[in-house]
């Protein structure tokens, strides 16, 4: 219980660290003991009525299985591993269960029978794969970690070659200075809004400015998007109040012809905000329609001269 229920402890810490390491020994112990106290009081004032402690045993065990199921597939941690790994190594788990649960029936009751035996070679080799199974759930979340750290490093080298060179600079000293609590209350002001920078890729620049570069990119490498990055000088409280009405305006319009606002995203010392991307401007549309209207009257003029 303690080797199943450690790993899903430590990807529900925030930090990937020994304290973060400490943390979860100490909750997995506390989360995998809780059966010792019971078995304890059965042994101290009733230790003839052994058929009642198995099935107390045998219905309190798979209580584990309720943090299984709510950190596996009803509310993986976010920003770790991957949640098509952490289904499996929760339908894993709870296998494993079901087939302690066979295992304890025979040994108990049927012990001279063929299935015991079976049972017990089965739950073997089910514990011997144990290990491949935490390696593939660690092995995604380093990936993770992997693609979160080139994330970082492109929006960073976005946010240095965006600005000119007589700014670079100043930039660089600014990058230092930015207001840790502007960022903060950018975040919690538009929590629902936000997209994880892991999940952006940005493929080519389409146009730049002073402080702005627009992107295009792929959002959880399925969906194009147009991704503006901003990089401000400093985080104060004028540029937390227009970065959060911008992203306000532009979640509250929904149209058919407004461009679509996806969400927003905040890495330091940049702040992205994600639309749809649209294959064409509204220049493009309206020389378009403007082409076909004067081909429409030639093709008229011609009709009318013959």
């Amino acid at each position: 219980m303690f080797v199943f229920a450690f790993v899903l402890v430590f990807l529900c810490q925030k930090s990937v660290s020994l304290p973060a390491l400490r943390c979860s020994v100490i909750k997995t112990l506390l989360l995998s003991s809780y059966t010792l106290p019971m078995v304890g009081l059965f042994d101290i004032y009733a230790p003839q009525r052994v058929i009642l402690l198995f099935f107390i045993k045998l219905a309190t065990r798979p209580l584990l299985l309720i943090f299984v199921v709510y950190v596996c597939m009803i509310r993986p941690p976010a920003g770790r591993a991957d949640t098509c790994v952490l289904r499996k190594h929760g339908w894993f788990i709870i296998t494993y269960h079901v087939i302690l649960v066979v295992y304890s029936v025979f040994q108990q009751f049927k012990p001279d029978s063929i299935w015991y035996p079976v049972s017990a070679y089965v739950i073997l080799v089910w514990s011997a794969i144990c290990p491949l199974q935490i390696w593939r759930l660690l092995r995604a979340d380093t990936e993770y970690w992997r693609g979160m750290g080139k994330r970082v490093c492109s929006l960073q080298h976005v946010a240095y070659h965006s600005q000119p060179r007589s700014r670079l600079q100043t930039a660089s000293a600014v990058n230092e200075g930015i207001s840790s609590h502007g960022i903060h209350i950018l975040i919690e002001t538009h929590r629902d809004l936000l997209i994880d920078f892991a999940h952006l890729e940005l493929k080519r620049k389409i146009r730049s400015g002073n402080h702005v570069a627009t992107f295009g990119g792929r959002l959880r490498s399925k969906k194009a998007v147009a991704v503006k990055v901003y990089t401000p000088q400093q985080f104060t409280e004028e540029v937390v109040g227009e970065f959060s009405h911008e992203a306000a305006l532009c979640a509250s319009l929904r149209h058919p012809n407004v461009v679509e606002f996806v969400g927003l995203c905040v890495c330091p010392p940049t702040v992205c905000l994600v639309f749809e991307l649209c294959q064409c401007t509204l220049e493009d549309v309206l020389a378009k329609r403007g082409n076909s209207r004067e081909r429409g009257q030639t093709t008229w003029f011609n009709h009318k001269n013959e």
